[in-house]
């Protein structure tokens, strides 16, 4: 390419999410002096280099992080105390600036190109070449760690989405959300006002045409159901859907209409913010185009009309039924998107493996626990008679991480090796980003050992993951995967069954 500079690295990290550059800080710590790793950031031509780094919790204002305590990895760890996290609420700027400094104290360099930049492998090295900035980059490890997996190629082929699963009436992908902020709206009163919604008579009828999958002790429990939000906490967990169904009725719509609206709210996760500022989460738009999902993710596609219209309206909700004269709702710069494509990876992960208990104990690079979350899908309403899948405990290993066709390139992304359900778990940023952590060291003893990514013995890993978990955390490296469900009864679920014959085929 004409005029270009060419540029060597020893690791090339593609992303600017939180894992893209724990994963970019990871490879340059242990690689010290003895390589380069270059964090290239992907951007608009009109966006500013300067824009916040974290993506999906900064850009798209994801500012309650899910966090399991004890499965935090040590770079995550590290990096919630720089950003001063006290339990879940993240402040963007502060994310920010943490994830600044740790890259610029790992000397990891940070780059830019365009969503036009190409990969290809010549050898034993990666050329990264974008033509709109005269960029050319090469690298011997290459790590996409991007939320949509943006060199698609260098990947198995797509798995089919939800869709494959639930059927043609839903989409293949979960739910889409603006993480708005809101000021005017009080802890206090916003608590009092969810309990006197959940006491008016109307209510229980609203449940009951709203959700009809679930049985009538189920609807009791949710009408019982309070606000979780401890005082000396940093969060406000609305557990229900009695806002939505009201914001729902208030809307006009026919409380049978409910389990089907393109756009609903089924509960509440909140931040509490300095200022008195929350961040709502729970806002959920189906949209059927993943190619209009891969845009909104990238930026590239302004906001649906009608997610600024049911924003705008919820608003006047808050306002006109809360009682909340004062409030005002903030759009963030991206909407939340959840979920695009998913890759074969080396293996692929079901939500069966999940609830087994995930990779055996000498494959692990930790262990993680979350719910499979389907945000805006519901696999009782799909099959009512089915119970709740139980919150899975699992270990975490790197095989669905790591290219099928090259022995040098790994997905530290949502959109990698997961099943349609298993994403649910597997989309959350701290599993990520305990993956990137193990996978950028995987980088750094490839080029320390000369030897590809795909054939560095996992205890290698292990060992130095051991060392950082007892330097930062004095604990050994927790890996505690157990099966949750017998192997028969995620057999027989149809859901869990769907999923095993798609991935198997």
């Amino acid at each position: 390419m004409a005029g270009a500079v060419v540029s060597e690295a020893s690791v090339v990290v593609v992303g600017d999410e939180v894992e893209s550059c724990l994963t970019a800080v990871s490879a340059a710590r242990l690689l010290g002096k003895d390589g380069r790793v270059v964090l290239l950031r992907l951007q608009q031509p009109e966006e500013d280099e300067k824009a916040m780094l974290g993506g999906l919790c900064t850009r798209a204002a994801l500012s309650y992080m899910d966090i399991t305590p004890e499965w935090v990895a040590p770079l995550f760890g590290e990096f919630l105390e720089k950003a001063g996290v006290v339990r879940v609420a993240l402040e963007a700027q502060k994310a920010h600036q943490a994830l600044t400094t740790m890259l610029a104290q790992a000397n990891v360099q940070v780059c830019h190109a365009s969503h036009y930049v190409q990969a290809e492998k010549a050898d034993d090295t990666w050329q990264l070449t974008d033509t709109t900035r005269a960029l050319e980059l090469r690298c011997q490890v290459l790590i996409d760690a991007t939320p949509d997996g943006h060199f698609a190629w260098l990947c198995g082929p797509a798995i089919e989405g939800l869709g494959g699963i639930l059927g043609d009436a839903w989409p293949n992908t979960l739910g889409v959300s603006p993480v708005f902020h809101t000021t005017g709206v009080g802890r206090d009163e916003l608590i009092r006002f969810e309990e006197s919604l959940r006491q008016r008579p109307e209510t229980p009828a609203l449940i009951a045409a709203g959700l009809p999958w679930k049985t009538l002790e189920e609807q009791v429990e949710l009408l019982a159901r309070p606000v979780f939000s401890p005082d000396d906490m940093d969060y406000i967990d609305i557990l229900n859907p009695v806002i939505g169904l009201w914001f729902h009725h208030w809307l006009g719509h026919p409380p049978g209409a409910y389990p089907t609206a393109p756009i609903k709210v089924d509960g509440f996760n909140i931040s509490r913010l300095p200022g008195d500022v929350l961040g709502w989460n729970g806002l959920v738009a189906l949209l059927d185009d993943v190619e209009s999902q891969l845009a909104l993710s990238r930026g590239t596609a302004a906001y649906p009309s009608q997610i600024i219209d049911a924003a705008e309206k919820f608003a006047g909700f808050l306002i006109e039924v809360g009682g909340f004269t004062q409030a005002k709702l903030t759009l963030p710069e991206r909407l939340y998107v959840r979920q695009t494509r998913q890759h074969c990876m080396r293996s692929t992960v079901s939500a069966t493996d999940l609830l087994q208990g995930g990779v055996a104990k000498e494959d692990a690079i930790g262990t993680f626990s979350y719910w499979v979350d389907l945000r805006g899908v519901s696999l009782q309403q799909c099959w009512p008679k089915q119970p709740v899948l139980p919150k899975p405990t699992f270990n975490v290993g790197v095989q669905a991480h790591l290219s099928p066709k090259s022995d040098n390139m790994a997905l530290v992304s949502r959109s990698a090796g997961f099943g349609p359900i298993a994403q649910g778990a597997c989309r959350i940023v701290q599993h990520l980003a305990q993956v990137g952590e193990a996978v950028g060291l995987m980088a750094a003893l490839a080029v320390q050992h000369k030897k590809p990514l795909a054939d560095i013995p996992i205890g290698w890993v292990q060992q130095q993951l051991e060392q950082r978990y007892q330097s930062s955390q004095n604990r050994s490296l927790p890996v505690a995967g157990h099966a949750v469900w017998p192997l028969n009864q995620c057999k027989a679920h149809p859901a869990l069954a769907r999923e095993t014959t798609l991935l198997e085929g």
